[in-house]
């Protein structure tokens, strides 16, 4: 928790501070370009061994022990957001009022509107239990078969996972993120995906631990909408 706040914080004061005003696709935002560090597993703060972890991260979650004061989803909300891996809704429909893609439906099921699914979680899953050093593990949300002509195209465009010794890290790269609405939301969904992955892993490798997120962003951002917010968390 206090490695994803800080953190949090830290990318805000630099949009504000030295980001550049641009025009994205549909609306302005201040920008910076081109971020990369490590962002630690919330449940490292904690002293002691448990089982179940990711439960025990959706619990702590709904209780409010990762709530961030300023950030606007918290509790309840910011626990079904994380869970929402685990649901097996479809959600490729088309309309006024439907959402074009979800990760957890880009990593568990990504050709699911062409008749075929391929759970590239179980994918990942496999080439590790098959061979612990494995630099093959790894998944694509992004679709040139169904984006090509879409205009919302996922944030999260690609994920692997890496073992080295016993740390378990998952890598994620972003070709964009919204910091100040969507960005502790996204940590906390990539540390339950990663705590799944543990629990996937942890009859073939039982000393291995989760040790957090290799973040990439090409453009982390905050929206004009929220730059008056943004400011005076930073203030």
């Amino acid at each position: 928790m206090i490695d994803v706040e800080k953190k949090w914080r830290n990318l805000l004061d630099q949009i504000v501070h030295d980001g550049h005003s641009h025009h994205k696709d549909d609306q302005p935002i201040r920008e910076v370009l081109s971020k990369n560090f490590f962002v630690s597993n919330p449940l490292s703060d904690k002293a002691f061994v448990f089982s179940h972890p990711s439960e025990k991260f959706l619990d702590w979650i709904r209780q409010g022990v990762f709530d961030i004061e300023d950030y606007p989803l918290k509790g309840e909300a910011l626990a079904d957001y994380v869970a929402s891996f685990d649901s097996d809704r479809h959600i490729y429909l088309d309309g006024p009022d439907s959402f074009v893609y979800t990760y957890p439906e880009r990593i568990r099921n990504i050709d699911a509107d062409l008749a075929r699914s391929t759970d590239q979680f179980e994918v990942m899953a496999q080439r590790l239990i098959e061979n612990r050093g494995s630099n093959r593990a790894v998944a694509t949300l992004y679709s040139s078969r169904m984006d090509g002509d879409r205009e919302d195209i996922p944030c999260l465009n690609w994920m692997q996972f890496t073992i080295r010794g016993d740390r378990l890290v998952l890598h994620v790269v972003f070709r964009s993120n919204d910091i100040y609405g969507a960005w502790p939301s996204n940590m906390y969904f990539l540390t339950y995906v990663g705590l799944k992955m543990l629990e996937r892993l942890e009859e073939r490798y039982p000393s291995l631990v989760f040790d957090g997120i290799d973040y990439h962003v090409s453009s982390a951002h905050i929206y004009e909408t929220d730059m008056e917010m943004a400011k005076k968390i930073v203030e």
